[in-house]
C-alpha cells in the first residue's frame, strides 16, 4: 500500500524517522568514543599527529629523556622502583628529592649516602613526584589559578608532601607521610616504592635496559618517540645536568633503600659555559645527520645524541 505523502504540519506516526535519528545518534556517540579512547597503537598515532601530546604529559616525558641521556652518559641508572622491582621512573640530577633539593644537591658519590648540601637535614635522596600526571592527576595543571610551583602530593591527612619533609605534618601533626595516591605506572602506593642505585653492569646482569633501550618510548614504534620529542624542547632540563668527570666503574651489587628514605646518588661536575662563550658546534647529529631544531638545541631530536 503506496503513502500518501505527508505534507508539512501533518503529524507522522510512522517510526521511520525516529529509527533515522536513532541510527545517526548512534554512530555520532560511536565517533565521539572513537575519538577519545584509542583503542590501539595505531588510534594513538593517529591523534598523536592530529593534537600532539599533552603539555604536562610532554613536560613528564622531557624529563624522563634528560634524566635517561644523563645515566647513559654517566653509567649511573638512578631509578624509582616499585615493589616488584620493575622502573617507575627515571631519575636524573634535577629529578627532586623529598626535602625539595635536587640529586644533585646530594653529594657527588654515586655510591654512597649523603646528606643535602642546601638543607643539611636531609640525609639521604628519597624521590617524590613533582608533577600531577604522575600520580594520576592530569586534570590538575587545567584549572584556574593551579600553581604547579606550589602543589605537591597529597598525604592521607590532605595534606601535601611538602609539609611533611621534616616528618611529622606542619599543618595537622600527623606522624609521617602516607600516600592518598597511586603510581600512575604501577597502581601501588610511594610506600611500595624505593629509590634504586645502578651501574650499567649491574643492570645487565639483571637483564634491565641500559643505553638506547633505556630512553623512554624505546620498546614501542619509533614514530611515538619522534612525535613526542619533536622540536627540542628539553633545553630547560637539560641545562641542570651535569657531567660527570669519568664513567662509574663496574661494582658488586646495586645500591638501595627498603623504605622511601632512600640511597641518595648525584654525579656532577661544573655545567657547560654560556653558549655565547662556546666555539662554533655542528649544524647536523653526527650519528644520524638530522639537522638540529634550533642553535642552542643540545640533543637531537631524532636519536637522542649530543650535540659537538
Amino acid at each position: 500500500m503506496v503513502r500518501a505523502p505527508i505534507r508539512y504540519g501533518d503529524i507522522d506516526d510512522s517510526q521511520e524517522v525516529h529509527d533515522e535519528i536513532r541510527e545517526v545518534g548512534t554512530k555520532i556517540q560511536q565517533r565521539i568514543a572513537d575519538n577519545r579512547m584509542p583503542r590501539n597503537e595505531s588510534d594513538m598515532l593517529r591523534n598523536l599527529r592530529e593534537h600532539g601530546p599533552a603539555p604536562g604529559g610532554k613536560k613528564l616525558m622531557d624529563n624522563e629523556m634528560a634524566a635517561a641521556l644523563w645515566s647513559i652518559e654517566s653509567g649511573i641508572y638512578v631509578t624509582f622502583q616499585s615493589s616488584n622491582g620493575n622502573d617507575c621512573c627515571r631519575i636524573g640530577p634535577a629529578t627532586k628529592c623529598f626535602c625539595g633539593h635536587s640529586l644533585d644537591s646530594h653529594g657527588s658519590d654515586p655510591l654512597r649516602s649523603t646528606g643535602c648540601k642546601q638543607c643539611k637535614k636531609c640525609r639521604y635522596f628519597n624521590y617524590i613526584p613533582t608533577r600531577p600526571e604522575e600520580v594520576g592527576m592530569g586534570h590538575l595543571p587545567r584549572r584556574k589559578n593551579f600553581n604547579i610551583n606550589e602543589w605537591s602530593p597529597g598525604c592521607r591527612c590532605q595534606h601535601g608532601a611538602a609539609h611533611h619533609r621534616t616528618g611529622r605534618c606542619t599543618k595537622c601533626g600527623c606522624c609521617s607521610y602516607q600516600s592518598d595516591w597511586l603510581c600512575v605506572a604501577c597502581d601501588k602506593h610511594y610506600e611500595d616504592h624505593t629509590t634504586v642505585v645502578e651501574t650499567e653492569d649491574d643492570r645487565r646482569r639483571c637483564g634491565k635496559p641500559v643505553g638506547e633501550q633505556y630512553k623512554p618510548l624505546a620498546t614501542v614504534d619509533p614514530q611515538f618517540a619522534n612525535l613526542v620529542f619533536r622540536g627540542g624542547s628539553m633545553t630547560d632540563h637539560q641545562k641542570a645536568i651535569k657531567r660527570p668527570s669519568q664513567r662509574v666503574a663496574p661494582s658488586s651489587g646495586s645500591s638501595a633503600i627498603s623504605r622511601p628514605s632512600q640511597r641518595l646518588i648525584s654525579s656532577s661536575s661544573s655545567s657547560a659555559s654560556a653558549s655565547s662563550s662556546m666555539p662554533q658546534r655542528s649544524t647536523t647529529c653526527k650519528s644520524c645527520s638530522t639537522p638540529f631544531t634550533t642553535p642552542t638545541a643540545k640533543f637531537c631530536s631524532e636519536c637522542g645524541t649530543r650535540r659537538v
